[in-house]
């Protein structure tokens, strides 16, 4: 097959907005650089096919402005491998990829911006204009059995997106994307780009027989609300109904929708936000280990020196330690 020049369908830079800046080209990819006051990301794209491009997203931010000028016709395909994916379903409406999930949906539910609700995100992004397909890519689809109408009606309509659930065959068809060598991945990503359309032409899933959890963008504000009011001041503990009461929300509401939007329940996401905010601590300042502990709400050392062990495999000491002799000797 003869090598395709770098595309000249969609950029990233009209996607992304002005949060995008651009840094390298060769002839398999480019990289981007995102960044905004929330953090900052990396997305590697490569071109596939005439009409088909790949995004490797490497995610470390609250949320990326879109612009709306992509194509009408665009399937946007996302698998998720690590964070958390927030996917529009509707101007009003949204559900959540975890890791293990892919979604397929149409340019038409995206919205003004790409949010990751953890502030981490790794995974692949597929974008599909089917109306810039080459004839030679045709004939292959053609050859192959892939009915691209067929998964084009899944969702073409607005409000539309399909949600597989941690299913077996798409992970395997994009773990195998993560792990192989850069030198072969272009090549690599048109053997598994042909296998996932063959997929999702076989697969019996719908949007229709779909049982997915939906949530209008109030109740996200919401609950968004919620987990910005606890991180501003981690030294602080608060319960469920103490929080449910200052929220005007059922306790009940209050966990499930939290455990839906950030992945974990309410005490162990903020455990786990607590020991990152120490890790950046013990690297960056010369605080002693008691005076980081009770800075990211322990009063008692020992026990922040045992959640953080639990959760890092050392204790905080010996973190600081063998990153700072990493970094040195890098």
């Amino acid at each position: 097959m003869e090598k395709t020049p770098f595309p000249n369908s969609f950029d990233l830079i009209a996607l992304y907005g002005r949060n995008t800046g651009y840094s390298d080209e060769s002839d398999d990819c480019r990289i981007y650089h995102l960044n905004n006051e929330t953090g900052a990301g990396t997305i590697t794209i490569y071109h596939v096919f005439q009409g088909i491009q790949a995004a490797f997203n490497d995610i470390h931010m609250a949320y990326c402005n879109l612009q709306q000028n992509t194509a009408s016709n665009m399937i946007e395909i996302n698998h998720c491998t690590e964070g958390r994916f927030e996917c529009d379903a509707g101007e009003q409406l949204c559900c959540y990829m975890a890791p293990g999930d892919m979604a397929v949906k149409s340019s038409c539910t995206c919205s003004e911006n790409a949010c990751f609700p953890t502030r981490h995100y790794h995974g692949i992004s597929i974008f599909i204009e089917p109306n810039r397909f080459s004839e030679e890519l045709l004939a292959i689809l053609k050859m192959l059995s892939v009915d691209f109408d067929k998964i084009h009606a899944m969702v073409s309509n607005q409000n539309q997106i399909l949600i597989l659930r941690k299913n077996e065959t798409a992970s395997h068809i994009f773990s195998e994307l993560y792990t192989v060598r850069e030198t072969h991945r272009a090549g690599y990503l048109k053997l598994k780009v042909l296998e996932l359309l063959l997929f999702l032409t076989d697969t019996k899933c719908t949007v229709s027989n779909q049982t997915e959890h939906y949530f209008d963008r109030q109740s996200v504000s919401l609950i968004k609300s919620i987990h910005d009011f606890m991180i501003s001041d981690i030294q602080k503990h608060y319960t469920i109904p103490e929080l449910a009461e200052r929220f005007r929300i059922a306790p009940t509401t209050l966990k499930k929708n939290f455990s839906d939007i950030y992945g974990s329940s309410v005490y162990a996401y903020l455990k786990t936000y607590r020991i990152q905010e120490s890790q950046k601590m013990l690297l960056r300042t010369e605080l002693s280990i008691a005076e980081i502990a009770n800075a990211v709400g322990y009063e008692n050392p020992a026990k922040f020196s045992a959640a953080f062990q639990k959760e890092c495999g050392m204790t905080p000491s010996a973190f600081r330690k063998y990153v700072r002799n990493r970094v040195e000797h890098d």
